[in-house]
């Protein structure tokens, strides 16, 4: 068991063992096509819950959303917030853009229905949170750890090519779902945003620990800072802590440690590394030190990465990089 406690950021870690438009229904079609069975989880403005397909007697997955205003004790009030209703609907737009080319390493958007303040967005049924596997195992090999940044890369990859940064790429945000729920697929896209085709985005979103060092710096951001927070994740699976670990465990501390490289950025030796890999880990230490180049310039992209000799063992044959890569193609 490597997860031994949750931290201020919610994890922490020990040694030991195509232009795609979503077609809206009422919620009335909704009761009728499918079957409501019990919660799979809760977030603050709703719960995701089992569902079953009354015509094909199929298992799925709703993400049910409120978006009535909330007082400061949480609770709905009568009124929809017309910014959450926004951001939702933006949320199934960019999912259903994402998810629409059938790439199995993004979780499949199926329906949408709305009905005054309540969204239900139908999705294949996945078995477990990418969390919850790493809760459960005993160890892992370097194999392992390359099978999950080449699927990881390959939503993001996906998600990028379509013109979406997903801006909350972290762990929780993946899911173990497909034939033998082998496949790790790359779920909630609630902060995504389209690219523009000229400039940068700009504003901070995200979850701390994983943010960019150029979204934090104001300096304007692209697809590069979801490739920052892959490199995050990676950095915390081989060494068992994130990249920036100031004293105090707190978003404000570790934004300002990113910041300002401080405390540095350091590299352990692999033969003090407590992350959850078994190895050698010299295939994944490159690969990790290649996507946490503070330097957007010097970062590679998704498609890039997909290349790295660590990952690149079973990958399927990517187009090529001028011209898919859409870093190059909006240039």
């Amino acid at each position: 068991m490597f997860l031994h406690r949750v931290d201020h950021f919610g994890i922490s870690w020990a040694s030991s063992n195509l232009q795609i438009g979503i077609q809206w229904h009422s919620s009335r079609h909704f009761f009728t096509q499918y079957k409501l069975g019990k919660k799979l989880g809760e977030g603050a403005f709703g719960q995701v819950r089992l569902v079953v397909d009354r015509s094909t007697q199929k298992e799925l997955a709703v993400k049910i959303v409120d978006v009535r205003e909330r007082d400061e004790h949480g609770a709905c009030s009568g009124a929809v917030s017309k910014s959450r209703d926004r951001v939702t609907r933006t949320e199934v737009d960019l999912w259903a853009k994402a998810s629409g080319n059938d790439c199995e390493y993004i979780v499949k958007l199926h329906k949408s229905f709305a009905e005054k303040s309540l969204y239900y967005m139908v999705c294949e049924k996945c078995q477990c949170s990418f969390m919850d596997r790493l809760v459960e195992a005993e160890s892992m090999s370097e194999a392992d750890l390359a099978k999950i940044f080449r699927h990881m890369l390959l939503g993001v990859f996906h998600t990028h090519e379509v013109g979406i940064v997903h801006r909350d790429i972290k762990p929780d945000n993946f899911l173990w779902g497909g034939p033998n729920n082998s496949i790790l697929k790359l779920c909630d896209y609630g902060l995504a945003v389209m690219m523009p085709k000229a400039g940068k985005l700009s504003g901070v979103f995200g979850t701390a620990p994983y943010m960019a060092p150029e979204m934090l710096r104001n300096e304007g951001y692209d697809f590069l800072a979801d490739v920052w927070s892959i490199g995050s994740v990676a950095y915390l699976l081989v060494f068992g802590s994130f990249p920036y670990s100031p004293s105090e465990a707190s978003a404000p501390a570790m934004k300002k440690a990113i910041i300002e490289d401080h405390p540095p950025l350091h590299f352990p030796a692999l033969s003090d590394a407590q992350g959850v890999v078994s190895g050698s880990l010299v295939g994944a230490l490159d690969f990790t030190k290649m996507l946490l180049k503070r330097s957007a310039k010097q970062r590679p992209t998704a498609a890039e990465a997909l290349r790295h000799e660590f990952v690149a063992e079973k990958v399927v044959k990517l187009p090529d990089a001028n011209e898919f890569d859409p870093l190059l193609r909006n240039s």
